[in-house]
């Protein structure tokens, strides 16, 4: 469900957020202690402009065992971006990511070969089976890569690196 799809039954006033004021801030004290007792564990997902509220209210809700607002993927341009191409890049990223090819610069074939080993990947690709389409998949994989330069997806950083007019190369890089 899509946050502005929800119905929400019962909205808070300021008056009654003002009357429940000492329980909010007990229950947010709770929360943010548990999380520095824990070590300050960093969330799954960093929000590119945000990194800081997304450590601190990601990092302190996920060591709740609460869901984050981290969570979705996040675009640095347009904030929350939930649809089919940041998911796709998102795989991606993580799939770089987590392999030997981690802040490494990858020639685009070499990328194009792991986005189409990704089933999510070669869906938004649209590759089929036969591999027939692999020319528009390029030209969709090659936009792809330009829009989401510098998304970040579980812990890393997508960015496109122009070597010439006619060269790119593509790098994942782990986040510190």
């Amino acid at each position: 469900m899509r946050a502005e799809d929800r119905v929400i039954e019962h909205w808070l006033d300021d008056g009654e957020l003002v009357e429940i004021r000492a329980e909010l801030c007990a229950a947010a004290w709770a929360l943010f202690r548990n999380w520095a007792s824990l070590g300050c564990p960093t969330p799954a997902k960093i929000i590119p402009g945000f990194e800081n509220w997304s450590q601190t209210i990601g990092g302190t809700l996920e060591a709740a065992g609460f869901k984050s607002p981290t969570e979705a993927p996040h675009s640095p341009k347009s904030g929350i971006n939930v649809d089919s191409p940041t998911d796709a890049i998102e795989a991606l990223v993580k799939a770089i990511g987590r392999s030997e090819h981690c802040e490494r610069l990858l020639r685009f074939d070499t990328v194009f070969q792991i986005a189409s080993r990704l089933r999510l990947l070669r869906d938004y690709l649209k590759l089929d089976e036969a591999d027939t389409l692999e020319l528009g998949a390029r030209k969709r994989l090659g936009l792809l890569l330009k829009r989401h330069h510098g998304d970040v997806a579980a812990g890393f950083r997508s960015l496109r690196c122009k070597l010439s007019t006619k060269e790119m190369r593509f790098k994942v890089e782990k986040l510190k």
